[in-house]
């Protein structure tokens, strides 16, 4: 397959959709560095670990490509899209920021998501997964997606923030609206119109919040941001309410891919089960291996902030940079037989939670929440095995995880 053949890969279709890694192996092979040209640019796809890591890391590479566009090509004040609400909040997420706002703004959260803070956190998630399993006792089968591996993480976020878990039904219609907008590419009209009905929503609803908590603190995360507002002036309300959305949604969203991609592939082959469940001392293994196998966010972008060179390649001043995290996760230069699900695999430098300024912030808090919802789901079901029934991949080009995921109880 020749360079112009890679370029015309239509790497959202859903036949990559289903099993992209063919494909990544391909390109890592032939083009690790891709350039894909276009009328406004070039976009480029990196899938090499090596370069992947590069690129999360070296300053060169920013989130803010708004910033590189001259006075013809910047948004209109007032046009539809600088007026819609969800873009106003996207503006406001650590995520999509650079220092020095992004670290302004992570470090009024970092506190909440050091590996002591959330290691507290350990019976109160084992509780709460053992609290949705019980229920499920005696049932022959069940979803694992909507019954376990959704509501787990998004009490769990709740209850730190110190939001009404209740509302967790109204969390997943919001957090669903949020990830079909964080496609890469051209959003249409009618998602952007949803999503900023949405975050219109969502701000609304914590706003209320913030309200009660100015009124009446409490020991959560949600008062500390508004006690952090107040003592230092450093903390806009509206980036306040944005850092709450975001935290609401990278808290559970991924970790409901996370839980469903490793039950999925535990169970695929009794055996790997069957040993986890004998020996838990392999957990933390288990869990970053399901993490770079299937990694449940599969690429990320940066932009050139100036013109680049990179071996025999010229990157220029605004093009865009995929790297493809999944590709990374399964680059044979980095990993022994990395097409091999193997829950010993030590060391695993996997790119899973991404790196640089921009790692994720609740990595400890998923690692800890993927642990412990393993071990539940083994204690109350060993002979837990999988449906017949093919995986629905979720249709999103950036995050992996099944729709659903039916399992049998015995």
């Amino acid at each position: 397959m020749d360079e112009l053949a890679l370029q015309s890969l239509d790497l959202w279709s859903p036949a990559f959709r289903e099993d992209p890694y063919p494909t990544l192996d391909l390109m890592r092979t032939l083009r690790p560095r891709l350039a894909v040209p276009h009328e406004g640019g070039c976009d480029w796809h990196f899938t090499r670990h090596d370069d992947v890591s590069m690129v999360l890391k070296d300053p060169r590479f920013i989130k803010e490509g708004n910033r590189l566009l001259d006075p013809s090509q910047a948004p209109v004040p007032e046009s539809e899209e600088t007026r819609n609400p969800l873009y106003k909040m996207f503006d406001n997420w650590m995520l999509f920021r650079d220092p020095p706002d992004h670290t302004r703004l992570r470090s009024l959260v970092n506190q909440a998501f050091t590996p002591r803070v959330v290691e507290r956190l350990r019976p109160r998630i084992s509780e709460i997964a053992q609290g949705l399993l019980s229920p499920l006792q005696g049932t022959e089968d069940f979803d694992l997606i909507s019954a376990y591996a959704f509501p787990l993480p998004v009490i769990v976020i709740a209850e730190l923030l110190g939001v009404p878990a209740a509302d967790r039904e109204q969390f997943r219609i919001w957090s669903t609206a949020v990830a079909r907008t964080l496609e890469l590419g051209e959003v249409p009209d009618d998602l952007k119109q949803a999503g900023g009905k949405m975050a219109a929503e969502v701000q609304d609803y914590f706003r209320r919040l913030v309200r009660e908590r100015e009124v009446s603190p409490r020991d959560d995360l949600l008062s500390g941001l508004i006690a952090v507002r107040v003592e230092g002036s450093r903390l806009t309300e509206e980036e306040m309410l944005a850092t709450c959305v975001l935290l609401l949604f990278a808290g559970h969203e991924t970790t409901v891919n996370l839980i469903g991609n490793s039950v999925h592939l535990l169970l695929r082959d009794r055996e790997t089960y069957n040993r986890l469940a004998a020996d838990r001392t392999l957990l933390a293994s288990s869990v970053e291996e399901c993490l770079r196998y299937e990694s449940p966010v599969q690429l990320t972008n940066r932009f050139a902030a100036e013109d680049i060179e990179i071996g025999d390649d010229r990157l220029h001043r605004g093009d865009n940079i995929v790297v493809w995290l999944n590709a990374a996760n399964r680059d044979p230069q980095v990993f022994n037989d990395p097409n091999r699900f193997d829950i010993a695999r030590h060391p695993n430098r996997h790119l899973a939670f991404a790196a640089g300024p921009h790692f994720c912030i609740g990595a400890p808090l998923a690692r800890l929440e993927g642990e412990l919802a393993l071990a539940a789901l083994m204690d109350l079901y060993p002979a837990l095995r999988a449906s017949s029934d093919p995986i629905t991949w979720r249709p999103s080009g950036v995050f992996r995880g099944p729709v659903r995921l039916s399992v049998h109880t015995r």
